[in-house]
């Protein structure tokens, strides 16, 4: 901290010298009006299928991101060791899409996973293990 009471920026010394590849995170946030719809704003409503609303949307959410984390592990395994790496995750309204690495290839990496999101098949034998991994009790 300096005397202004603004953090210095400094540099690592093995650092110094050194080009460091350009890196970048981007994250897209899904949502969804069925999401949303909280426990509070039920009550008040005294709509209480908007809870069962809320809870069936976002097991479904849990589910369709395990599938499509399922289907993109083995597509997106080269781009892991290259130094790219990816996570969906749900929110409190919907799903968030995180990508970060170097900001040359994030593009091709977001781009194949909003295409896996769009076009993904759902292989009966491949739900069937989804589903019994997001139901079983984790011990």
């Amino acid at each position: 901290m300096t005397s202004s009471g603004y953090p210095k920026q400094w540099l690592y010394s093995s650092l110094k010298g050194k080009q460091i590849p350009p890196a970048a995170d981007v994250c897209l946030a899904f949502s969804s009006p069925l999401a949303s719809v909280t426990p509070l704003h039920a009550t008040r409503t005294r709509h209480a299928f908007a809870i069962l609303v809320r809870v069936v949307w976002l097991t479904i959410i849990r589910i369709f991101i395990a599938l499509v984390n399922d289907y993109l592990t083995p597509h997106l395994y080269d781009a892991t060791l290259a130094g790219l790496s990816y996570t969906i995750t749900t929110s409190h309204d919907g799903f968030s899409v995180c990508v970060s690495g170097y900001n040359d290839k994030l593009g091709q990496l977001l781009e194949r996973i909003m295409r896996a999101i769009h076009d993904l098949k759902i292989q009966q034998d491949r739900f069937d293990i989804i589903l019994e991994k997001v139901y079983t009790p984790h011990i």
